[in-house]
């Protein structure tokens, strides 16, 4: 399918310039953003419509803390906590009694 668009003077710049730096085809960049605008524009839908069902109530959801305990993940989740929360040694630190 071929589809014509006009962009504005400076994106068309900015096209041109990335399109000679890269050596690749306008048309390519064009049907890369295009593709990738679809599937996040996509994802934001999907989300809205998750979303309005949550709160409806017709979508359950679940607490992240219930979820890992689920999946026993929870003890690693304090392990790593204790580990960030206790102060960083460095290997050739001193200690003096």
């Amino acid at each position: 399918m071929t589809t014509s668009i006009t962009l504005a003077p400076e994106l068309e710049a900015r096209l041109e310039a990335l399109a000679a730096e890269t050596r690749r085809d306008k048309g390519y960049f064009l049907h890369e953003i295009v593709e990738r605008g679809l599937e996040d524009v996509g994802d934001c839908y999907l989300a809205i419509e998750a979303l309005g069902r949550v709160r409806k109530g017709e979508e359950k959801i679940h607490p992240a803390a219930e979820v890992r305990q689920e999946l026993g993940l929870e003890d690693r989740v304090q392990r790593d906590r204790d580990k960030s929360a206790s102060p960083a040694r460095s290997p050739n630190r001193q200690t003096h009694s």
